[in-house]
């Protein structure tokens, strides 16, 4: 069985986070333990202790059942602020798993079996780089199946990727504008140019949509 690597990079917004990982591990059992670790990789955030606010009792934080192993949580903490791009090439650092799946933290699971489900598609299709879910609104989802292998762009809220690729195709680009915005998309050209294909999984997953920019500073280019 071939294991997921869960990389989600954090700064601040600890309630979504939360709500994030609570969808996650609620959906453990239908993914018949396929999901290895959860990294959270807290990127300097400035509203408290991220490991700490997880183990607050009064959270009604959520487990998987009895009968299913819990994934490994691994938080992680950047040694200065790095912006997106820089905080997902750090958290593969601690990658172990054949497959990482890149999720931001302003999503939730919709469908519950979605790293099954993301992860046979990826390995029946053949010559894939890069395999992203559907994706229906946070808070009013209305599912529409756009599944296929003719991408060439999709966003870098959700990603599943051969962890060994990841690392060959190096990474996603940290300089100039790159470093928050952009990196998600040049990373699908490189995908393309190397000849492998782009798809969207008949899972679905919610997501706000660029919620953590409002903590990017005005120095940071956006080209």
């Amino acid at each position: 069985m071939n294991k997921v690597d869960i990389v989600i990079p954090v700064h601040n917004n600890f309630e979504i986070t939360k709500r994030c990982v609570e969808t996650v591990l609620d959906s453990v059992y239908e993914n018949t333990s396929r999901i290895g670790q959860l990294i959270i990789v807290d990127d300097q955030s400035t509203e408290g202790d991220l490991k700490e606010y997880f183990n607050n009792e009064e959270g009604n934080f959520y487990y998987p059942p009895a009968e299913v192993d819990p994934p490994y949580i691994n938080f992680v903490k950047t040694p200065e602020r790095f912006y997106y791009s820089k905080a997902v090439n750090y958290g593969y650092n601690f990658v172990t798993s054949k497959y990482m799946m890149l999720l931001t933290n302003d999503t939730k699971v919709y469908s519950r079996d979605w790293v099954k489900t993301m992860v046979q598609e990826f390995e029946e299709e053949g010559n894939v780089g890069l395999l992203g879910p559907g994706v229906v609104g946070y808070y009013n989802p209305e599912p529409v199946m756009n599944k296929g292998f003719d991408y060439t762009r999709i966003g870098g809220f959700c990603w599943l990727v051969e962890s060994s690729y990841f690392r060959t195709i190096g990474g996603l680009r940290e300089d100039d504008h790159y470093t928050h915005w952009h990196s998600d998309m040049e990373f699908c050209d490189r995908i393309i140019a190397n000849g492998k294909k782009i798809g969207v999984s008949s899972a679905f997953i919610q997501h706000g949509g660029g919620w953590s920019n409002k903590f990017v500073q005005s120095h940071i280019p956006k080209g």
